[in-house]
C-alpha cells in the first residue's frame, strides 16, 4: 500500500507514467525539491515504508489483507541524521573536510544551511564542541521535517491516481497513513518551536551580558585634547 501509493505521487509530481521505476538524473530534475532528495520512486518508497509501515490490500470484495508491518516513525531518522551531519561539521571545524559545497551539504538541511562564514565563525569559539551539536541536532530535526513534508505532498498526489481513488480499501488504508505521518509533522514542529523559544533562555542571556560587559572593560574614554581651553576662553574675554 505504502510503496504503490508512493511510487504513484512520485510519478505523477515528475509527469510520467505511475509505474515507471527509472531514476531522475539531476539535469533532469531541474531543482525540483522531490527528485532532489530521493533520485527514484523507489528510494521514496523505502524512506516511507520506514517511517509508515507496509500493508497488502486486497481490492477484490471477498479478500482481506495479507500483510502488515509496522513502520519505525521518524525518531529513528533524526537520530541518523543527527550522528551524519554532527560528524560532517566535525570534519569541516577540524579540516579533514575542506568547505566544499557538497561537504557544506552533508552538514546542512534544506531549511538550514550551513555557510562557510558560519563554520569559520564556529571555529574562533570557545564554546565549539556544544554549538556543533547543538547546530547538528537542528539541521537533523529539520532535514528530517523537510522530508517528511515531501513525503506527504507525495501521499497526496498518489491518492488521486485512478486505481487508487476508486479502491476503497485502498482510500482507507492512505487516509491511516496520511494522519499518522501529519501527526509525525506536528511533533517536529512542535519541538522546532520550542527549541526557538529556548534559543533566548538564561544561558544565552548570561554570555549576551558577559560579551557586552567585556565589551565595555575594552572601552577607553577619550580625554580633553586640550584641558585649558575653557580657562583660556575667560582670560580672553577679562
Amino acid at each position: 500500500m505504502t510503496s504503490d501509493v508512493v511510487r504513484a505521487g512520485y510519478n505523477l509530481l515528475h509527469n510520467r507514467s505511475v509505474d515507471d521505476s527509472a531514476s531522475i538524473s539531476s539535469s533532469d530534475c531541474l531543482g525540483g525539491a522531490i527528485c532532489q532528495t530521493w533520485t527514484s520512486p523507489q528510494e521514496e518508497s523505502e524512506w516511507a515504508a520506514r517511517v509508515l509501515g507496509e500493508s497488502e490490500v486486497a481490492t477484490c470484495d471477498s479478500c482481506e489483507t495479507l500483510r502488515a508491518t509496522a513502520g519505525s516513525g521518524l525518531t529513528p531518522l533524526i537520530q541518523e541524521a543527527y550522528n551524519e551531519r554532527l560528524k560532517a561539521l566535525q570534519g569541516l571545524l577540524s579540516g579533514s573536510l575542506p568547505p566544499t559545497p557538497d561537504n557544506l551539504a552533508k552538514a546542512s538541511s534544506p531549511m538550514l544551511p550551513v555557510t562557510r562564514g558560519v563554520v569559520e565563525a564556529l571555529r574562533d569559539d570557545p564554546d565549539q564542541d556544544l554549538l556543533a551539536r547543538r547546530l547538528a541536532s537542528e539541521t537533523a530535526l529539520s532535514s528530517v521535517l523537510d522530508k517528511a513534508l515531501l513525503l506527504l505532498r507525495t501521499l497526496l498526489a498518489g491518492s488521486h491516481e485512478p486505481n487508487i481513488a476508486s479502491a476503497e480499501p485502498a482510500q482507507s488504508a492512505l487516509t491511516k497513513n496520511i494522519d499518522t505521518l501529519e501527526r509525525e509533522i506536528r511533533l517536529l514542529q512542535t519541538e522546532l518551536q520550542v527549541r526557538q523559544m529556548l534559543a533566548t533562555n538564561t544561558a544565552s542571556l548570561v554570555l549576551d551580558r558577559h560579551a557586552g560587559g567585556a565589551d565595555a572593560s575594552r572601552t577607553v574614554e577619550q580625554g580633553d585634547p586640550e584641558p585649558g581651553r575653557l580657562n583660556d576662553a575667560d582670560a580672553r574675554r577679562k
